[in-house]
């Protein structure tokens, strides 16, 4: 590590008292010193009334070497150790993300407007592409004006929801225990006393914890991601969200999503032909009775109903996530009574789902 330029941050209970000399503290010390290692923390992390011991130890290579500060959060009779780290990075400013807000009232609202629409320019167009286009311009004007983009700062405080307001009590009246039990000689009844209520306490914790696991898995429509996310969680291993998409291809960095999706549909598409036509002199006898003619430049697609739609439609979950055009499922679910078979005041016979 040391020839990698690595920093090492060795944090435990090594149950070797750092204050009282020994032949094994004096063996330890000499051998961290062989790796220019050192023990930040200097102050007794375990205290009784009769004892005072330093066995939980923060040990590191790093130039940053400052004293480590204990502290007391009742939870323990060890003190928990705090180390104040600089390193070299550049210090960013307050995390902001770019999202819409779905109100009921704004969802009510904007039903409302596509419920107003004749939809006349769309069914007059006899361009399937300019009808569509047409379509997506009133639709996401209406969509943009009553769901706008807002810039929200993002807190990385999190804040442990299961803990109440009889728990902090609970906490600051065993911190005040602790402290009798280290700074005076008590009697067993006493001691028995402080012992059984720091234990209640962690089963406090403990409970408190469950209900709000129960309740964070159970207050969402796809429980088993809860779960999943409730389990991470527990392991340390919490995903981290990254919006800003990049692309590289070659020397081109592509950062539009739409952009991005039509170079993975292309690639996918030239890499099934170059597949085919590496492998079309293997083919076998067997396999191939006649040679099947193709024509590269057409394709058939049986026409699409609008029930069949409907019905994809209505097989969405309903979640509120959505695609580089940030429209929710959920929002679609809400809108396809409102902008399907809509009658042609021109042409009461012509549907808006006719459209060619």
């Amino acid at each position: 590590m040391q020839s990698k330029g690595k920093n090492i941050f060795l944090c435990g209970d090594w149950n070797i008292n750092f204050l009282q000399r020994s032949t094994k503290l004096l063996e330890l010390q000499n051998l961290l010193l062989m790796y220019n290692l050192v023990n930040t923390v200097k102050t007794p992390t375990r205290i009784t009334h009769d004892t005072s011991t330093l066995i939980d130890v923060m040990i590191t290579n790093s130039s940053w070497k400052k004293l480590t500060i204990t502290y007391d959060l009742g939870y323990s009779d060890h003190l928990a150790q705090v180390a104040h780290i600089k390193i070299d990075k550049q210090v960013l400013g307050p995390k902001t993300i770019e999202k819409r807000q779905f109100t009921e009232n704004a969802i009510e609202e904007f039903i409302h407007f596509l419920q107003k629409e004749t939809w006349d320019q769309v069914l007059l167009l006899e361009d399937v592409n300019k009808s569509f286009n047409a379509f997506m311009t009133t639709f996401m004007c209406h969509f943009n004006t009553l769901f706008p983009t807002k810039t929200f700062f993002l807190n990385n405080k999190k804040k442990n929801k299961w803990m109440t307001k009889g728990l902090i009590v609970s906490r600051n009246r065993l911190r005040t225990l602790n402290v009798l039990k280290r700074s005076t000689k008590i009697s067993g009844e006493l001691l028995r006393y402080i012992n059984k209520y720091q234990l209640t306490y962690k089963t406090l914790i403990t409970e408190a914890k469950k209900r709000e696991n129960i309740r964070f898995i159970w207050s969402s429509k796809n429980k088993t991601k809860r779960i999943w996310q409730v389990i991470n969680k527990e392991n340390g291993k919490i995903p981290s969200n990254n919006s800003n998409i990049q692309l590289r291809n070659n020397a081109e960095v592509v950062t539009d999503p739409k952009i991005i999706t039509e170079k993975f549909n292309s690639f996918f598409i030239n890499i099934v032909n170059e597949f085919l036509n590496k492998n079309i002199s293997i083919r076998t006898q067997q396999t191939f009775q006649h040679d099947i003619k193709t024509c590269p430049r057409s394709m058939f697609a049986p026409p699409v109903t609008e029930n069949e739609i409907e019905k994809v439609i209505n097989k969405l979950k309903g979640k509120s996530s959505a695609g580089f055009d940030e429209i929710p499922e959920f929002l679609v679910k809400r809108c396809t009574h409102h902008i399907k078979k809509t009658p042609n005041p021109y042409n009461p016979n012509l549907e808006f789902s006719q459209i060619k």
